[in-house]
């Protein structure tokens, strides 16, 4: 009603009244003074109407996130439809990032961003997700990442689906859910912001630790060939890829590990990874492997960074 009253009925008024003065009353300065403090009057009443509509804006959603807080916190239920409907919502004002978009209308607001924050990754994060309505909810996810062009929402989500697919690892096993949520993964280790890719990595390396996600010898072939990319993206996905196959093995050293640590250690530029496989597996080298082939993975490593050991 007050955007009606603003675009159709303030116009027509101004646009009648200063109809009804003919030629001569124009050329007055009076008159020049009334016109002059009815555009000041519009702009004014453009204004509080805007504000008015932002305050209401964000008082409405406050209140839902209040009751979808109060709602999960109080009683142990699952995820619905209608509540699946809003996540595209929720990620959007979780993101902490609350620059001008006019084009989405977003509100100013810390308090939103918090508890936007508090809902997605302490609540819903770790809420029961039934099997009728596994399917509806990961198209949900990979609908929001692929439409969403905010690289903030790209990390809201990856933080999300790491603690959410491991809370309800059973039912994302069934059919092509590994499949669909590895594709999401691997989508972001290509994206073109770092951070995305960081997060992607760490996701990735949870869901291999957890057995959720199954690495073969053709998978790191793969990955090790895009290492040569032309696109910076790319080849930094695919370092960060083989460093979390690495990663999510801390306590134990798989065949193909071996092999992977000598190709890896040909990427020059990359350190922190390999510093924490000698942290974790320094004493398990001489256990799990060959004494020839401990002694060459170790060397391997030293070539590529210096031994400190207080790092």
């Amino acid at each position: 009603m007050l955007q009606l009253f603003s675009a159709e009925v303030i116009p027509r008024n101004i646009s009648q009244s200063t109809g009804l003065l003919n030629e001569s009353s124009v050329s007055s300065p009076i008159v020049k003074g009334e016109q002059l403090k009815g555009k000041t009057r519009k702009v004014t009443m453009t204004t509080k109407i805007d504000v008015l509509k932002q305050q209401k804006r964000s008082v409405g959603l406050k209140t839902l996130l209040g009751l979808l807080q109060s709602y999960y916190t109080t009683s142990f239920v699952s995820l619905s439809p209608s509540i699946i409907a809003l996540f595209p919502l929720i990620t959007h004002l979780a993101n902490e990032e609350t620059a001008d978009n006019e084009e989405v209308q977003e509100v100013r607001d810390a308090d939103l961003a918090v508890a936007s924050s508090e809902l997605l990754f302490q609540t819903w994060s770790g809420i029961y997700l039934s099997e009728a309505l596994a399917d509806l909810m990961l198209q949900t996810v990979q609908m929001t990442m692929t439409k969403s062009d905010s690289w903030r929402a790209w990390v809201s989500i990856l933080r999300f689906l790491q603690v959410f697919v491991f809370s309800n690892i059973y039912v994302c096993e069934l059919n092509n859910r590994p499949a669909l949520i590895r594709s999401l993964v691997e989508k972001a280790l290509c994206h073109s912001r770092n951070e995305v890719r960081i997060e992607a990595a760490e996701c990735f390396t949870s869901f291999i630790h957890c057995g959720h996600q199954m690495i073969q010898r053709n998978d790191i072939d793969e990955a090790l060939k895009l290492t040569t990319s032309e696109r910076l993206a790319e080849r930094h996905g695919a370092v960060l890829k083989l460093s979390s196959v690495i990663r999510a093995y801390p306590f134990t050293i798989p065949p193909m590990i071996a092999q992977l640590i000598l190709d890896y250690c040909k990427t020059s530029t990359i350190t922190e990874t390999l510093r924490s496989f000698l942290r974790t597996h320094h004493d398990k080298l001489a256990e799990r492997c060959e004494r020839d082939s401990a002694k060459m993975i170790t060397d391997a490593i030293y070539n590529v960074i210096s031994p400190n050991y207080y790092v």
